[in-house]
């Protein structure tokens, strides 16, 4: 083979390669994002990236109100809070259709409404491989979603759910959409869903970001 023909070549496979790394997009692709000084894990879930677990920033309150922090869990978050956090270019609190494409990747469906919801496949692919009450996750997808519960005036679902806010507001100016994750009295009840939420101004939810690959 002449020199020209096996450079050629050369480039050609080192450019396939290069490109093939590049639009990897498999579930389990872990990397970080600085927000507001801390390391936060990432992870690649089909053609969106987003952070792997619960951010921790300033603001916000310790479960239970605790003195004590916990990386683990994170803090809980008002609207008000999750919407104001100074985050890196690209990076954004997800709206509801990044909510809907994260499940829709994963397996859920929508219903003749179109609203989005997964079975317990779906569920399990999300949820972490601890904490949860009754059966653990098996984090396929690398969001390790934890049990943290959710924060009303009082605190609950602690071992079973956790819900995330989005920057989307509901069919009624006094209502959000969440992304919630269940694993509650078992399988008929063990499920992932983007719905809306009331009394938005005493809630206080878990928060991931998203950006587009």
């Amino acid at each position: 083979m002449k020199k020209g023909h096996l450079l050629i070549l050369l480039f050609s496979i080192f450019s396939t390669i290069s490109c093939s790394k590049k639009n990897d997009t498999k579930p389990g692709d872990t990397n970080v994002v600085n927000i507001n000084g801390t390391n936060y894990a990432t992870v690649k879930i089909g053609t969106q990236t987003w952070t792997a677990v619960n951010y921790n920033g300033p603001g916000g309150e310790n479960y239970n109100r605790s003195l004590d922090n916990d990386p683990v869990t994170g803090k809980f978050y008002s609207l008000t809070q999750a919407m104001a956090i100074t985050l890196p270019a690209g990076w954004r609190l997800p709206t509801r259709e990044d909510a809907d494409k994260l499940l829709l990747f994963l397996g859920a469906t929508k219903d003749i409404n179109n609203n989005v919801q997964g079975d317990a496949a779906v569920s399990t692919k999300l949820r972490s491989k601890s904490g949860w009450s009754l059966t653990q996750g098996t984090n396929d997808s690398g969001f390790n979603a934890y049990p943290v519960g959710l924060a009303y005036n009082a605190y609950e679902g602690t071992g079973t759910d956790t819900t995330f806010w989005t920057a989307s507001v509901g069919p009624f100016s006094f209502v959000q959409y969440t992304l919630r994750i269940t694993n509650d009295r078992g399988a008929s009840l063990n499920f992932v869903t983007v719905e809306y939420r009331n009394y938005i101004n005493s809630c206080r939810f878990s928060v991931r970001f998203v950006k587009d690959n």
